[in-house]
């Protein structure tokens, strides 16, 4: 089917949205409400309201300028009819887009739904870790009348899920176009595909994931530079691990500021064990697993991108740039997360390496999304590595998934209207409506504006360790020691990980 024709046929000045004022709903499908699996207790996503802006030169109040849409047909000429069907989407957040591109989007679903003859129901009542049990427990009983479309976290017993079959094959059904931009963008039908065969899908723009927020403030009390020196850095493409380090050093020479011979502001500090050694073999050009052409997964962990990685996280964490845990013993254990109130509140830091969502609401950093920081805000993507080419980030998506017990025809028309349902809105091309939503707590709109737009753009990585069962880079690398040999500690639980591989390859 020629789903290519399905646009709205605009006045050509419509054409061309600018990035640089790009807001929209701030929960969309796309969007965990915490996607730290520290947190696994989410809650609906804060909403946010955009703009009110329309596309520069076109009119959507007049009719002259804008031509109707135009429908979808079947190989007789008639428009496809789904008979009333009321489709459900099973997940644990609403989506309520609102201002100019809600409306947009508003009137589009309105008629799709018209046009097609169908309904589409968001249920939300369910639990953001819980979705793929209540998926697996549904498909085993083989499901009822309803008409599901599941929405789940990624996690590793989706690969179960493939493997019994308990998933539908998207590949079959015809009304799906993978080569679409609303789903190349973040490749979720690729890392969840086995050959031919595709299990999961997203429509959706990818979540930024890994970077540095920093205080704009401490750095220049320590180093004199300020907030655009840093994004000046990478916007030119030089921002760099050497010139990360150079300005760490740069706070260190300043950081007794009272002088007493005691640091009062250190580098950087952050979740060493997951969120840093991940981040920088990554930013690499590393992983800790790939995937070929042929859908096999294999181990990458002996690449000597990603031992320099691995190299790198450790000598910085066990440098002086480094904000060490001030517990000890077992308390050290119970306060695991010592960074998170010595960044927002004690202001120990400078760089705080973490993930994008703690700028949108429900998470452990709420302080930042609520403007209770009592500093500003800086964020930038993780310095690009010696072996890297350009700056690398994670994408780690919310996946939909229709029940392997539906039949042909059923799920057929399941699909056929959820990619209608969450088409790209015409005009709004290259808007990437999640913006918003990380504004909600922040000031620099070069957070957004540079940031966050080239990581949801840009250096595509999927972290395939979620389609590992007993997987754990944390704690399979003994939450990296920095006393031991980054090749050492890999060729130790390097036997796991390629029968980790294996068994993911059945």
């Amino acid at each position: 089917m020629k789903r290519k024709m399905l646009r709205r046929l605009m006045a050509a000045s419509l054409a061309t949205v600018m990035v640089a004022g790009m807001v929209g709903c701030g929960s969309n499908p796309g969007s965990s409400d915490n996607p730290s699996d520290s947190n696994p207790s989410a809650s609906t996503p804060s909403e946010s309201t955009p703009s009110e802006s329309t596309p520069s030169g076109g009119d959507e109040s007049s009719e002259e300028n804008v031509e109707k849409y135009t429908a979808l047909t079947d190989e007789n000429g008639n428009v496809y009819d789904l008979g009333g069907m009321e489709i459900t989407l099973y997940t644990w957040f609403d989506e309520t887009p609102s201002g100019a591109y809600g409306e947009a989007q508003q009137e589009w679903r309105e008629w799709v739904e018209s046009t097609y003859n169908f309904k589409f129901v968001w249920d939300s009542s369910h639990n953001w870790g819980g979705t793929s049990d209540d998926f697996t427990n549904y498909v085993s009983t083989n499901g009822d009348d309803n008409n599901y479309i599941f929405c789940m976290c990624q996690r590793a017993d989706l690969t179960a899920m493939m493997n019994q079959g308990l998933m539908y094959d998207l590949s079959t059904l015809d009304c799906l176009d993978f080569s679409d931009q609303k789903y190349v963008r973040n490749q979720v039908h690729s890392l969840f595909s086995k050959g031919s065969s595709v299990y999961a899908m997203s429509p959706n723009w990818p979540e930024p994931r890994h970077g540095m927020f920093f205080n704009k403030k401490k750095l220049e009390e320590a180093t004199g530079l300020t907030a655009d020196y840093i994004y000046d850095l990478q916007k030119d493409n030089n921002w760099t691990w050497d010139t990360f380090k150079d300005i760490l050093e740069k706070i260190k020479q300043g950081g007794d500021t009272d002088g007493d011979g005691v640091d009062d502001i250190y580098g950087f500090s952050g979740n060493g064990s997951n969120e840093i050694v991940s981040g920088f073999v990554r930013s690499n050009g590393g992983n800790w697993f790939n995937r070929d052409a042929n859908g096999k997964v294999t181990c990458t962990a002996t690449d000597p991108k990603t031992i320099r990685g691995v190299q790198f996280a450790q000598e910085l964490i066990a440098s002086d740039y480094f904000y060490k845990n001030p517990y000890t013993g077992d308390e050290a254990g119970t306060h695991w997360n010592y960074f998170e109130a010595a960044f927002r509140e004690e202001e120990k830091f400078v760089f705080l390496i973490d993930q994008a969502y703690q700028l949108t609401g429900n998470n452990i950093y709420s302080a930042i999304s609520e403007n209770k920081v009592p500093f500003d805000l800086g964020f930038v993507m993780l310095p690009k590595g010696e072996d890297a080419d350009g700056y690398n980030n994670m994408y780690m998506d919310n996946v939909f998934a229709i029940p392997g017990c539906y039949d042909a025809d059923k799920a057929w028309k399941i699909a056929f209207a959820f990619d209608q349902y969450f088409e790209t809105i015409p005009g709004y091309e290259d808007f990437n409506p999640n913006m918003a939503g990380y504004m909600a707590g922040v000031s620099d709109t070069r957070i957004v504006d540079e940031t966050l737009t080239r990581m949801a753009s840009e250096g595509t990585m999927l972290d395939y360790t979620v389609l590992l069962p007993d997987v754990s880079i944390g704690s399979d690398l003994q939450w990296l020691p920095t006393d031991q040999d980054a090749s050492a500690l890999i060729e130790a639980t390097l036997t796991k990980w390629e029968l980790a591989a294996e068994e993911a390859n059945k």
